[in-house]
C-alpha cells in the first residue's frame, strides 16, 4: 500500500503538516526531528495503541498522532518476528517513497541550486534534452526511459521514469559541457566547494541504490549493513541537496530510509511489496 492507505489501516493522522506530533506510523519519532539522519526512536506496538485505546485516553493518543478507534487490524497476526503487528507491517516502497519521493525531491533541488528561472538551468535543461535524444537509440531493455524531448525540469512525470532522470542528471554533471556551465558565474552553487563532485557522488549514489533495490535476491549480510549505509544516503541527501520548500527533509519519504533495512529483513526484496502492479491495474 501506499502511505495513504497506511495510514488507514494503522489509524494514524494523515496529516503531514508540521503542528502534528509524529508523521511516522512505524516509530514514536518526533515531527521536527524527522530529518534526523541519526533518528532511532521506540516502534509503535498494538500492544501500546490498543492500551491507550481501551482507556480512552484522547491525549496521549493525539500525542502519538493516533485515532481513537477500535482498529480491526488489531486482531490479526502478521508474523511472528516482532510485536509491531499492523503498525509494523505496512513497508515504505519504492514506488512512492523512493521514485516519487527521494528521486523526484533531488531533481527539484538540482534545479532549485541552479535558480529555476535562470539562464543556467535553461541551458542545462536544454542540454539534457539532447542527451535524452542520443540516450533513445539505445536497444537495451533493461535499461531506463531517457527520451524528454523537453527536458526534465517541467511537466509531470511517472515513477519510472525518475531513474532516467537520475542518469540523465549523471550523464550533465560528468561531461564537459555540463560542468562548464554548472560552474560559471561567481554565485553558482555548483562552482563553490567542489560542488559537482558533490553532486556526481550523490546521484550516482541514488542509481546504485536504486539498483540493488531491485535486485530479486539479497545477502542477509548486505540487509544488515543496508541499515548504516543508509543514513549515509540521508547524510548525502541534507547535505548536497538541501530542500528549502515546505518542512525540507522533515518529511515521512525521507525519514521512512530509516525503517527501509528493517521492512527488507522483515519481508523480502522491496519487489515483495511493490504497488507498481496495483497501479497499473487503475
Amino acid at each position: 500500500c501506499d502511505t495513504k492507505e497506511a495510514d488507514l489501516l494503522t489509524g494514524s493522522y494523515s496529516s503531514r503538516g508540521s503542528t502534528v506530533s509524529q508523521l511516522c506510523r512505524y516509530c514514536l519519532c518526533p515531527t521536527q526531528e524527522t530529518d534526523d539522519v541519526t533518528a532511532k526512536f521506540p516502534p509503535k506496538t498494538v500492544g501500546m495503541i490498543r492500551k491507550l485505546v481501551d482507556k480512552n485516553d484522547r491525549a496521549a493518543l493525539k500525542a502519538l498522532s493516533q485515532h481513537p478507534i477500535d482498529n480491526a487490524c488489531h486482531q490479526i497476526r502478521f508474523g511472528l518476528h516482532n510485536n509491531h503487528g499492523v503498525h509494523g507491517s505496512c513497508p515504505f516502497e519504492m514506488l512512492h517513497a523512493l521514485l516519487l519521493g527521494i528521486f523526484k525531491y533531488t531533481r527539484d533541488s538540482f534545479f532549485t541550486l541552479l535558480g529555476k528561472d535562470s539562464t543556467a538551468a535553461e541551458e542545462i535543461n536544454g542540454l539534457i534534452a539532447l542527451y535524452s535524444e542520443f540516450y533513445s537509440h539505445q536497444s537495451d531493455r533493461d535499461m531506463p526511459k531517457t527520451n524528454f524531448g523537453s527536458g526534465i525540469q517541467q511537466g509531470k512525470l511517472t515513477a519510472k521514469e525518475y531513474t532516467g532522470v537520475m542518469l540523465l542528471i549523471a550523464t550533465v554533471l560528468f561531461s564537459n559541457k555540463g560542468h562548464e556551465i554548472l560552474t560559471s558565474g561567481r554565485r553558482s552553487h555548483f562552482g563553490q566547494n567542489d560542488g559537482v563532485t558533490e553532486w556526481t557522488i550523490l546521484v550516482e549514489t541514488l542509481l546504485m541504490w536504486e539498483e540493488w533495490l531491485k535486485s530479486d535476491e539479497m545477502d542477509v549480510k548486505d540487509v544488515e549493513r543496508a541499515e548504516r549505509k543508509h543514513r549515509y544516503i540521508m547524510y548525502l541527501l541534507r547535505k548536497v541537496a538541501p530542500r528549502g520548500e515546505g518542512m525540507g527533509w522533515k518529511i515521512i519519504k525521507f525519514h521512512s530510509i530509516t525503517h527501509m533495512a528493517d521492512d527488507i529483513n522483515f519481508f523480502g526484496v522491496p519487489s515483495n511489496v511493490d504497488t507498481e502492479s496495483d497501479e497499473a491495474g487503475h
